[in-house]
């Protein structure tokens, strides 16, 4: 870590935050409300945002499934 300066760091950190909440205020449907949630309250819990993506990415594909048409 010693590379890279901390107040660097802290700087890309602060740009990606911003940037993260950018894309959140686009997000208009409530199944897309429903992922970005479970994401971010995932990554708050678990402090893995490897695995709040995972889920997130599982319940995007689940949801789109359970959304598609019925066929007759």
């Amino acid at each position: 870590m010693g590379l890279i300066p901390y107040p660097v760091l802290g700087v890309l950190l602060g740009f990606v935050g911003v940037q993260h909440a950018f894309l959140a205020c686009m997000v208009t449907e409530v199944r897309e409300v429903v992922v970005v949630l479970l994401i971010g309250l995932t990554t708050l819990y678990l402090g893995n945002l490897g695995i709040a993506f995972g889920l997130g990415i599982t319940l995007h594909y689940l949801l789109r499934w359970l959304a598609r048409p019925q066929s007759a």
